[in-house]
């Protein structure tokens, strides 16, 4: 009765060093093809925010520039399917669409950077920024109380990860004008967004 159980025992150990190694391979195979795909979505976004940095050179023509500005877009497109959590690439494309005018689409990319879990990968001054950004988006692409009701909330999310921040307090301005808020109200917003006790 020993000698079945032993042999039983010693399949079952070949058994399992077995899965442990086809599982030790596997995630080999899975890690190696995660870096190359995050490797390969870098290299694209290097690219798009190249193009889009060349497109906003004033030695290039409008024409030329908008067609820059239309591979950047697509080289972001490549590296958000390869890494689609990623934000930085989808605030360039945000910004490359920003540029050619599509301020709706460009406000649904730098919603998607600004959405977890992708803003993880932001530091709060990139995140303070992209929110800026997006603020001053829908103040263009909502007219009235709307656009200024949305954007107050990202200036006021903005102001609490990075105080210093000028264009932020221009668009803060612009807000309580489009709302109609006096001095004391634009104070009180702004203690509130930095201190929740108030």
């Amino acid at each position: 009765m020993e000698l079945p159980v032993m042999v039983m025992m010693f399949l079952l150990g070949l058994g399992m060093i077995w899965a442990m190694q086809g599982l030790t391979k596997t995630f080999i195979k899975f890690s190696r093809s995660r870096k190359s795909s995050r490797s390969q979505a870098h290299k694209h976004f290097i690219q798009g925010a190249q193009l889009l940095a060349a497109s906003r050179l004033p030695r290039n023509k409008a024409a030329k520039g908008r067609a820059m500005a239309h591979k950047a877009v697509a080289e972001a497109d490549q590296a958000i399917a390869l890494d689609p959590n990623d934000a930085a690439s989808h605030i360039l494309k945000g910004l490359a669409l920003e540029q050619l005018g599509n301020t709706s689409a460009a406000l649904r990319s730098l919603s998607v950077a600004l959405s977890p879990p992708v803003c993880l990968g932001l530091s709060p001054v990139e995140k303070a920024d992209a929110l800026v950004r997006r603020a001053g988006l829908q103040l263009a692409t909502f007219k009235g109380k709307k656009g200024a009701k949305a954007a107050l909330e990202d200036l006021q999310a903005s102001k609490s990860l990075n105080f210093d921040n000028p264009k932020a307090q221009s668009l803060l301005d612009t807000c309580y004008q489009r709302l109609g808020m006096d001095k004391r109200s634009q104070g009180l917003e702004q203690a509130a967004a930095t201190d929740p006790t108030h």
